[in-house]
């Protein structure tokens, strides 16, 4: 396997800076090279273990200056040098854990918002009569996400609009994601899904304030996304 020579491929794509050509090469090629799936698959299993050292890391070192302060109150006066010396040094060990902590819990929020983002398998193909979306669907089904952005482009529906959000969100396209969501009015059969994906979409760019708004809302009714949008919260929350 490959594997090292492309990681800076992996780390595009997994970051959402690639798109375009490259995007949908990089895509046919994980549907049809088995031993370049196999090797981004490593590449995923890798990066999550690294995710996961770093915050069992930091946890420990910032129980470790917690046990240091807390001795601080039995260091001797005549000891001052030494322990301003000291001092310096957990405060610089402290700067280092909080933005290790910042930086890997921003990351967590990506994978926090994929955990909750569900495939919409799109609307039924009819058989016997061509149908408006039928051709968009297909492309949709077969994650042709140039071909089904152009249909879709075509009608002005919030079945449309949503549709475009989700093909646009699998491109890793999330401001275009994000305004076609918006355009999804509330009177809307997809409004509610819409709000829950934008507040998805919010989360993967990790701005985690913008997504709170959508899941705050949706938490207060009686919807199908009350469950989810509460779990979410208090993930959230606790970080």
């Amino acid at each position: 396997m490959e594997l090292n020579q492309n990681i800076e491929l992996f780390e595009a794509y997994t970051d959402g800076s690639m798109s375009g050509d490259r995007l949908k090469k990089f895509e046919a090629r994980l549907a049809y090279d088995s031993e370049f799936k196999a090797s981004y698959e490593i590449y995923l299993s890798v990066e999550k273990g690294i995710k996961q050292h770093f915050r069992n890391e930091v946890k420990s070192k910032l129980e470790e200056i917690d046990g240091h302060l807390d001795s601080l109150s039995t260091v001797k006066k005549g000891r001052s040098k030494t322990l301003y010396l000291w001092s310096s040094s957990v405060a610089a060990a402290i700067v280092i854990s909080v933005f290790l902590f910042n930086h890997f819990s921003t990351i967590s929020n990506q994978d926090l918002a994929l955990s909750y983002w569900k495939s919409d398998p799109g609307l039924p193909v009819k058989m016997s009569s061509k149908g408006k979306y039928d051709d968009a669907m297909n492309a949709y089904k077969l994650k042709n996400w140039e071909v089904a952005t152009k249909e879709l482009t075509k009608l002005k529906t919030d079945t449309a609009y949503y549709y475009l959000g989700l093909v646009s969100f699998q491109r890793h396209e999330f401001a275009a994601a994000i305004q076609q969501f918006e355009k999804i009015e509330n009177n809307s059969h997809y409004y509610e899904s819409a709000q829950f994906r934008l507040g998805l979409t919010f989360l993967s760019l990790n701005k985690k304030d913008d997504s709170k708004i959508y899941f705050e809302a949706l938490s207060e009714h009686s919807g199908k996304y009350r469950k989810s949008s509460n779990e979410i919260l208090d993930q959230i929350n606790s970080k």
